[in-house]
């Protein structure tokens, strides 16, 4: 099957001499045009004025000014589309083609069968002859184009239905699921550093304010609620509780106010052939870079069934979050407490091993200093020198 596809501005011009077609309307031929044919011509700006899309082939406000008509020696028509949010072409073929310039904007196009895809100012979309397709501007951009059209027996377009709610809300969905993507670490891990701050000195007010912005940036109340599970066994039962029990009241009141968030995944079963000591010194080796012993665990058996059996096997073990969230919350619960150098050493150090970067952990500081506690924040940089300094 023939496929449409998106080239970059620059890598497309040779193609601009290839047959093109348009989803724009036909102009009139300027009076005297057939006559000039032979000979150079200049259409002056503001002789074709421009002309407001059909209503039977486009939806929404669509502006198409005409540059050009196609001829015997050139049959390839011009038109400059412009697309206010929401305007769209319906679904269309044709028969040579079409090639479109995107010249301001941003805006979304579909070929039959395939994804709505993003296009935006210098890309160049070509799509085959005969392949079913739509374009206009996303739901919040305008988008303007350069149509080029190729002619076959004197038809260029074969206009069809229009292009539904739910098929051009598809390419919102595209959009709102790629900037989701792209804001994962610098929203979301943000908040989860805040999230595990604030809950681990019992900051309320600061907490709340971070579990709502939290559920803004795409954390699932899943995840926002394994955070604070997980600290419990930092911070203590009172203050996981405590925070638990605030962002119960957080997703009733967001609830209330038509807020909808997503739940996401609950945790997979520990495996039949394994048990929590079994997956617990397993992640903790992994995450510690070789197996944990010493005398503290001599003096203290049962510490380290805690640590292997709970803390690593039935708590860090589990798939909500990855690895790198959990040492982040860590890490951040850690650093706000005071007093336990060594802990948050240590999981700075495992949070490297998790996949967690150097300006991963640089960003824990700088959030710190601005929104949490400048001298934690000086402490933690302190101890993450050390810890890379140890690493060399």
């Amino acid at each position: 099957m023939k496929k449409t596809i998106i080239f970059s501005v620059m890598s497309a011009f040779l193609l601009m001499l290839l047959p093109f077609s348009t989803a724009s309307a036909a102009a009139p031929t300027p009076e005297g045009q057939e006559d000039e044919q032979q000979s150079t011509t200049i259409t002056r700006d503001g002789t074709q004025p421009p002309i407001e899309g059909d209503e039977e082939t486009f939806t929404g406000d669509v502006t198409v000014q005409p540059l050009f008509e196609a001829n015997e020696d050139a049959p390839i028509s011009g038109g400059l589309v412009t697309f206010q949010p929401g305007a769209r072409t319906a679904w269309h073929t044709h028969p040579t083609g079409q090639r479109l310039v995107i010249t301001e904007g941003t805006g979304w196009i579909q070929e039959e069968g395939g994804p709505v895809e993003e296009v935006s100012e210098g890309d160049v979309v070509w799509f085959p002859p005969n392949v079913r397709h739509w374009h206009g501007a996303s739901s919040d951009s305008t988008m303007s184009h350069l149509a080029l059209t190729g002619e076959e027996d004197g038809e260029d377009v074969d206009w069809m239905e229009h292009v539904s709610d739910e098929e051009y809300q598809k390419g919102q969905a595209n959009d709102e699921e790629e900037q989701r993507e792209d804001a994962s670490w610098s929203e979301q891990q943000e908040q989860v550093t805040l999230i595990s701050a604030f809950t681990a000195v019992g900051e309320m007010d600061s907490l709340e304010e971070a579990i709502h912005e939290g559920l803004d940036s795409g954390l699932t109340i899943n995840e926002v609620k394994e955070v604070l599970v997980q600290l419990y066994a930092y911070a203590g039962f009172p203050r996981s509780i405590n925070a638990i029990n605030l962002l119960m009241d957080v997703v009733d009141e967001r609830e209330a106010e038509g807020i909808e968030d997503e739940d996401g995944p609950e945790a997979s079963p520990i495996p039949e052939d394994s048990n929590s000591i079994e997956m617990g010194t397993e992640v903790q080796t992994e995450l510690a870079g070789e197996p944990v012993e010493g005398p503290l665990y001599d003096f203290a058996p049962v510490m380290d069934d805690f640590l292997k059996g709970h803390l690593f096997g039935d708590i860090f073990a589990r798939d909500v979050l990855d690895y790198e969230t959990r040492e982040l919350a860590t890490i951040a619960a850690l650093a706000n407490m005071g007093g336990v150098d060594s802990q948050l050493q240590s999981h700075l150090d495992m949070g490297l091993n998790a996949g967690l970067t150097e300006e991963d952990l640089e960003q824990v500081i700088t959030v710190f200093e601005s929104d949490v506690d400048q001298e934690n924040a000086e402490n933690v940089d302190e101890l993450l020198q050390e810890t890379l300094d140890n690493r060399e």
